[in-house]
């Protein structure tokens, strides 16, 4: 499963300085440079993306019932600032970013793994703590049509294709007729260790250690301004 709690206290712990540091020197928006269309190799067009916590990979949700994760090219991610580096070492690298931005810029986006989590994806999210280095860390969820949430690995070596995937495990949010609820949004909250899932006028909340079908429900009703 995923990190035991001493181990998600120090990555929040870690997060909370990397996000610190990002705000103290935001990401610059315009050195992006446009990415050939060839390197995302879509069959359908994308519905949704979504970055891994760490700037590493490319979540994106497909007209054709697929989840395709994409792989950033490491000098990408190093160049562009995804990971802050330190002012001493910025003023040293700005001579050679210019150079390098063409070979970046070049490769962009690698097809890492491509998976059908059923049929139409509602949304998919990343575990907020992902870091590639850490192969446990690397998941996300998924909801679609008929199924229950799937947790996902996100750490395959290799590019594999949807016959070959399994998910690490599912979350079933069972109604009172003893049916499975689709859940259309999904979220993790800040620790990491809850999954907030929302279904028809209920949000149900999941501990992430513990799959199956076992959750805590928050109904509510819309006001009637707020009805369409």
């Amino acid at each position: 499963m995923l990190a035991r709690p001493h181990e998600r206290l120090c990555s929040a712990i870690a997060h909370v300085y990397y996000i610190r540091s990002m705000m103290e020197r935001p990401y610059d928006f315009a050195s992006i440079e446009s990415l050939p269309s060839e390197s995302f190799d879509l069959d359908g067009f994308v519905k949704g993306a979504a970055w891994s916590p760490d700037g590493s990979m490319l979540l994106t949700t497909t007209e054709d019932e697929k989840v395709v994760l994409f792989d950033v090219d490491a000098a990408l991610v190093e160049e562009q600032m995804f990971y802050c580096a330190s002012s001493s070492s910025s003023s040293s690298s700005s001579s050679s970013s210019s150079s390098s931005s063409s070979s970046s810029s070049s490769s962009g986006l690698r097809k890492h793994l491509t998976i059908r989590p059923g049929e139409s994806v509602y949304d998919a999210c990343w575990y907020p703590f992902m870091n590639k280095a850490s192969p446990e860390s690397c998941c996300f969820i998924t909801s679609s049509k008929d199924h229950p949430i799937h947790l996902w690995d996100a750490h395959t070596q290799t590019q594999t294709h949807t016959s070959g995937v399994s998910s690490r495990c599912s979350y079933r949010g069972i109604n009172r007729l003893d049916e499975l609820d689709v859940a259309s949004s999904l979220a993790f909250n800040l620790h990491g260790n809850k999954i907030y899932a929302g279904y028809h006028n209920v949000i149900r909340i999941f501990d992430v250690d513990t799959p199956g079908r076992d959750f805590t429900a928050s109904s509510f009703q819309l006001a009637k301004f707020l009805r369409f």
